[in-house]
């Protein structure tokens, strides 16, 4: 029983996750191989739930289970099954809260992890920038990269997408950091935020008017303070030694076919420090609010379709900003 208590300890942690104010959260160097052993362990505990009442509701409503699902008709029959049994979807969202703590933790990069974990990544590629970091402003660069990794579930004897998360990265190092800075520092109302957060305009990924707009509507609803971007990016910048400045920005998009109820697609946007791991929130994790018109789920299909687009065009490395 004590891997159970070990998991609720830490489990409670990292769905409180970053919040306004705080410099950190719980990183991956703080896992030993026993907690990780325990998310395996309810990830696994919460999946066979999910296939056993899969398998009562379709004997139920189809007979004998058929070999020949298409994933179109498994799409289909699979969100009838969630909007029909409570049970499910409750064990569906502990899967999703697992996943999305596995992503926090940034354990993506390890094969291992992410088969474990029934998280798929649309291809993976990298570069080191580590040597990048020292070049004391004669080596100034911006470079971008998009990440995507899909959530799945297993059901028996299929794999079923639900969802993904879409990172956005921007590097700026030397010079081009100091700049950036600057430009953080002159802001003066959330809309001016929302702009820095994707780029101020000036990098190759461009978004639609809508996500900068939900983006400065999410910021006015956190209630964050112009004095508390200006202290979290002076704590950030300097926490890196004023070598460089990593913005990333998350988009949690669940598929408008899944029935998430109260669970509407989240982003969130936080500086990375790649030595200690360290994040530093500029918009904590929330719904993404709809705005002129448009609902959470097509704001956060227009973010995805932005990752795809790149990733399709560029893959998943880093890519200099001319």
């Amino acid at each position: 029983m004590r891997w159970k208590l070990l998991f609720a300890v830490l489990f409670g942690l990292l769905l409180l996750g970053v919040t306004a104010g705080s410099a950190s959260a719980l990183q991956v160097g703080d896992l030993s191989n026993n907690q990780l052993e325990a998310f395996r362990s309810s990830f696994q505990l919460h999946e066979r739930a999910l296939n056993s009442e899969f398998l009562k509701w379709y004997n139920t409503h189809y007979g004998r289970l058929s070999k020949s699902l298409n994933q179109k008709e498994l799409t289909k029959i699979f969100a009838e099954f969630l909007k029909e049994d409570p049970i499910a979807l409750r064990e569906l969202r502990e899967i999703i809260k697992i996943q999305r703590s596995v992503i926090d933790l940034g354990l993506t990069h390890q094969s291992d992890i992410v088969t474990r974990f029934n998280i798929q990544q649309k291809s993976y590629y990298t570069t080191s920038i580590t040597t990048g970091y020292n070049c004391y402003g004669y080596c100034s660069r911006e470079q971008v990269r998009v990440t995507i990794n899909y959530l799945k579930v297993h059901v028996v004897r299929w794999d079923i997408t639900y969802g993904e998360v879409d990172k956005f990265n921007w590097l700026y190092t030397g010079s081009k950091a100091q700049e950036f800075y600057d430009k953080w520092g002159s802001i003066g109302i959330n809309s001016g935020y929302a702009i820095a957060i994707i780029g101020f305009g000036t990098t190759l990924i461009k978004f639609p008017n809508p996500v900068s707009i939900a983006i400065g509507a999410a910021l006015t609803a956190t209630g964050l303070t112009i004095t508390y971007e200006g202290s979290e990016m002076l704590s950030y910048y300097e926490s890196t030694n004023w070598q460089y400045i990593w913005m990333v920005l998350e988009n949690d998009y669940y598929y408008p076919w899944v029935p998430l109820y109260n669970m509407a697609s989240t982003f969130t946007a936080y500086g990375y420090n790649e030595q200690t791991g360290k994040k530093y929130v500029f918009l904590p994790r929330m719904e993404i609010p709809g705005v002129v018109g448009l609902t959470n789920e097509a704001i956060a299909g227009a973010i995805s379709k932005v990752a795809h687009d790149w990733v399709n065009a560029h893959g998943t490395g880093w890519i200099p900003v001319a």
